[in-house]
């Protein structure tokens, strides 16, 4: 059931309109990881891999845009097949900007296969007055997997200069070991809510 569940999300995300979509698979080869397959549209792009050591490479993700802005949705896909091993960041923060109707939207889903590793150290995402942001990272691992991952959030400027100015940021990350949802941690900040106690 779940890898059917997965298999028909990646099969639905090309046919959605997405302000930027990354798809990007890595295999080890002769004990050597490559990215092997790789399609990017709209705002977002990759960087050729960069080896600081010499079998496992480091992917840039780009998103050529100064920002992200009311209404944006954004889907990235990552595959790593057995025993590859890589290291995604981006180029940037992610900038979330005033969002006036539509809060921007951001999905994540990778798949690790048997002894494959994957570190996922984005830049921070930076909220600006007003900005309303859902973001869903999605983790597939085998047990023989490991996936490392960290995630910063901070406020950006406002007009008045007072910090905390954005609507809200809500960050879902599920991750299924075997199959089953082992973990899922939901961030729902809104600081406004806080301000008058």
């Amino acid at each position: 059931g779940r890898m059917d569940e997965k298999t028909s999300i990646i099969g639905r995300v090309r046919g959605m309109n997405w302000s930027g979509l990354l798809q990007c698979t890595a295999v080890e080869k002769n004990d050597r990881t490559i990215v092997s397959d790789c399609y990017y549209e709209g705002a977002f792009k990759l960087a050729r891999p960069i080896y600081l050591h010499p079998s496992q490479p480091t992917i840039y993700l780009m998103h050529v845009g100064g920002g992200y802005v009311d209404g944006d949705r954004y889907k990235t896909e990552i595959s790593l097949q057995k025993q590859a091993r890589m290291i995604v960041t981006t180029q940037s923060a992610t900038k979330i900007y005033k969002t006036v109707k539509t809060p921007v939207q951001q999905y994540t889903l990778f798949s690790l296969d048997d002894q494959s590793v994957l570190e996922f150290f984005p830049d921070p995402v930076i909220a600006y007055e007003k900005a309303k942001f859902y973001q869903e990272t999605t983790v597939y691992m085998k047990e023989s997997a490991t996936f490392i991952y960290g995630d910063i959030i901070t406020p950006g400027w406002s007009e008045s200069g007072d910090l905390f100015r954005y609507d809200w940021i809500r960050s879902k990350l599920k991750i299924y070991y075997e199959g089953h949802l082992k973990l899922f941690d939901h961030l729902y900040l809104e600081p406004v809510s806080y301000t008058h106690l």
